[in-house]
């Protein structure tokens, strides 16, 4: 049987990010916006970098966060970095050119209320 290159290309992309998932954490970091809002920038999978990741948010808190990938969709990430550089603006969209996916409207599973939330 003969495989064309496009076909193994395919082939050892599949079998790099099955190798990864098995094995390797997904970026998480957590920051602080000037407005005093939280977010999260996590990696789409298994290994994936900062460029690779989608920014959460607003959360009210890094506590929020923390509940958040505790009970939300995504599996554990295997650590969360917390980037203390200093506050930012408000992402317009996540570092991998997507947009931010808006937490607040989750507000109860997720610690908007009762937390003296903002939303």
């Amino acid at each position: 049987m003969r495989i064309t290159r496009q076909q193994l290309r395919r082939l050892i992309r599949e079998e790099r990010r099955r190798m990864l998932n098995e094995s390797t954490p997904r970026y998480a970091a957590a920051w602080e916006a000037t407005d005093g809002s939280w977010y999260l920038d996590l990696a789409d999978w298994e290994g994936g970098d900062y460029h690779d990741s989608t920014t959460y948010g607003p959360f009210y808190d890094f506590e929020a966060i923390d509940n958040y990938l505790r009970t939300g969709p995504h599996s554990n990430p295997g650590g969360l970095d917390i980037d203390d550089s200093g506050p930012k603006p408000p992402p317009a969209l996540s570092p991998n050119g997507g947009p931010v996916v808006d937490q607040r409207s989750d507000s109860t599973r997720h610690g908007w209320v009762g937390l003296g939330g903002r939303w």
